[in-house]
């Protein structure tokens, strides 16, 4: 199919969406404006070569902009050079339409964003024009895709994976488990939250006792109010390695409510603790529905819907005996689910990427960005602002709830004076000012003893013995939570008034929390499963890899340069930073080697400290203390591991 169309045609959209198309410069315009997206582009080369490039923001303006094209950072997760960026913030040029520079669409068949010309054209033509010049130069390429997706779009496995990620409300949503898709009730409040429903009644408007096997295999009933999941994709989803807890809740016909909750297989229910068999799902027959029968049943929650006495209804015999329960519902969720009240616990748990979290504080679910990796880490962002913002000229009632955008790096936010007393109810928190003023000048203010108290008409808040009152007016709460009166900064208030001030971030943590300093720190106080991590040492964040497993785990790699996400990538130790961590106390060295062959050697020397950038980063260890066949840092040694195809290093916390 050509791509030499006019402006109309681009505009309208052509082509085959099942083959080859272009949807459309209007309702890419319409879509991108409405709310964020991000933008991925797929390229094939002739030789059967792949690439991807992939962009945080991505939108096409409307017409009246000549569908101007605005594009925001290129990810690190892309494969491919960028050639895109080049034609940000440039219109769209077709043959009979062109607002390039250079008169392009002569020059380059197609429509595309040209500025003078071109750094990419993916609509050219094809086998002559098709170009990515930072991947493959000026060679036609084979196959290309453009795709776009929400910002907020959120890829997880369970309902668990979801709330891990940022999502908060409780509801219907997408799962994607293996290559499959399912869609599922995701309870995300309750008792911290993360469950996936895999049954539900409520008023009995769907039938559970004349369903046949084959339904209860696959599911049936509406997600939203009364379903049974089905028993395959349970099945499917608890079997994949990792453990489950069970929780069953039960109403009785008065509105009471009990909770039962199965962890290896113990029933924990009140005083009552019984040992729970499962078997196999039967029919038992079209009057009684569906269930683990053994010699009947001590319960019965797909029972017939309604008052009644009997096992054949929806029953729970130990709580209830043979009378008919109300509701039910029973849900699953990863036995490791971590549910924290705040960033510095989920980084004590193993969290470690900076990003959108659900914490479960009060008996509330709160939506926040974690910063794992500011001057130790641990930090719940409250405030991200920038100059002139709009988004903070509202009364002051807007401003009780979250308002902007909590993902984007870029975008104004605010978290909500309410969630902010949820936080900090029951404990003091550290609070950091992060403000950059003009010319590259960036400041740093930290106050302890924080918290927000909403139970005074205009809010009060406390710091070290310190506290002030906002005064009640439009915009306030966060007017004078930036400037002087909320903490006195009145010079933070003369740089604004002055035009200085750029940006400003506000962050609290817990002033218990105590960042890791090491990998054996970092497993000590809970770390388990091997990955990244970053812990902090002589007062800034490192980013690791900690290897919980060989010898009995707390191994540290560092992440200067390379790969740490890919097994099998190289990467380097940075020096700087392993010379800050071994600067006070002393390491063991393990080198682990594999040799053509296959043949497999392992290292290890104690005492094992390194210098500074002063004298060359030199290295000390005790010569007396190898552990395996030779000392692989001796003259004559370094031969093995210049022939070794694979060769890790990693240090251990020597006691």
């Amino acid at each position: 199919m050509s791509f030499h169309r006019d402006w109309v045609q681009y505009k309208r959209g052509f082509g085959d969406v099942s083959s080859e198309f272009w949807l459309g410069n209007e309702h890419i315009s319409r879509v991108t404006t409405h709310s964020p997206y991000t933008l991925r582009v797929e390229l094939e080369a002739a030789n059967g070569e792949v690439g991807h490039a992939e962009y945080d923001r991505f939108v096409v303006g409307p017409e009246s902009t000549n569908y101007a094209l605005t594009l925001g950072v290129y990810l690190h997760t892309s494969t491919i050079a960028d050639s895109l960026s080049y034609h940000s913030g440039h219109s769209f040029s077709t043959w009979d339409n062109d607002y390039s520079e250079t008169v392009c669409t002569v020059l380059s068949t197609g429509g595309w964003w040209f500025d003078r010309c071109l750094e990419s054209n993916l609509n050219g033509n094809y086998q002559s024009d098709i170009v990515w010049t930072r991947w493959k130069g000026l060679q036609s390429l084979k196959v290309t895709t453009l795709k776009i997706r929400p910002v907020s779009f959120v890829k997880a496995v369970n309902c668990a994976d979801l709330q891990k990620k940022g999502t908060r409300e409780s509801g219907v949503y997408f799962l994607h488990t293996g290559h499959r898709t399912l869609h599922v009730y995701c309870d995300l409040s309750t008792s911290g939250g993360g469950w996936m429903v895999f049954q539900r009644r409520l008023t009995g408007a769907v039938l559970f006792h004349d369903v046949s096997w084959q339904l209860y295999k696959y599911g049936f009933g509406n997600v939203s109010h009364e379903y049974w999941l089905g028993n395959e994709v349970v099945h499917t989803i608890t079997s994949a390695g990792t453990d489950y807890l069970l929780r069953i809740e039960l109403t009785n016909a008065n509105g009471t409510t009990r909770v039962a909750e199965y962890s290896d297989f113990r029933l924990e229910l009140g005083d009552r603790q019984l040992r729970a068999e499962a078997r196999i799902v039967s029919v038992y027959d079209r009057k009684t529905g569906a269930w683990w029968f053994d010699w009947c049943a001590n319960s019965n929650l797909n029972g017939i819907y309604g008052p009644g006495l009997g096992y054949k209804y929806m029953t729970w015999d130990q709580w209830q005996g043979l009378k008919a329960l109300a509701a039910t519902k029973m849900m699953i969720r990863p036995v490791n689910f971590i549910s924290a009240a705040d960033c510095g616990r989920l980084q004590q748990q193993g969290v470690t990427k900076n990003g959108v979290y659900a914490l479960f504080v009060s008996g509330h679910s709160v939506s926040v960005q974690c910063d794992f990796t500011t001057s130790g880490g641990g930090w719940i962002l409250v405030e991200r602002r920038t100059k002139d913002s709009p988004t903070f000229n509202v009364p002051l009632s807007a401003y009780k709830h979250s308002m902007g955008n909590i993902a984007h790096p870029r975008m104004d936010f605010w978290l909500g004076s309410e969630q902010v007393e949820y936080i900090t109810r029951n404990r003091r928190f550290l609070i950091r000012f992060e403000m950059s003023l003009s010319g590259g000048v960036r400041k740093v203010v930290e106050f302890g003893g924080f918290t927000l108290d909403l139970t005074r008409a205009s809010g009060m808040i406390r710091m070290s013995g310190y506290s002030a009152y906002p005064s009640v007016r439009t915009g306030s709460f966060t007017s004078e939570f930036n400037r002087y009166s909320w903490l006195d900064l009145t010079w933070n208030y003369w740089q604004r008034q002055n035009n200085a001030l750029k940006n400003l971030l506000i962050k609290i943590r817990p002033m218990d929390f105590t960042p890791a300093s090491d990998c054996t720190t970092l497993q000590i106080s809970g770390g388990k499963e091997s990955g990244i991590y970053s812990v902090y040492t002589a007062h800034y964040a490192v980013t690791v890899y900690c290897d919980f497993i060989t010898e009995g785990g707390g191994w540290t790699f560092d992440d200067t340069f390379g790969n740490l996400e890919t097994d099998n990538s190289d990467y380097w130790l940075g020096n700087d930073n392993i010379h800050s961590m071994t600067r006070t106390k002393r390491f063991v060295l393990r080198f682990e080697l594999t040799y053509r062959g296959g043949v497999n050697k392992t290292f290890e020397l104690r005492g094992f400290t390194l210098g500074p950038k002063s004298t060359n980063y030199s290295m000390q260890y005790n010569r007396d203390s190898l552990i395996g066949a030779a000392d692989p840092l001796e003259t004559g040694a370094s031969g093995r591991l210049q022939l070794a195809p694979l060769a890790v290093v990693s240090l251990e916390h020597q006691p």
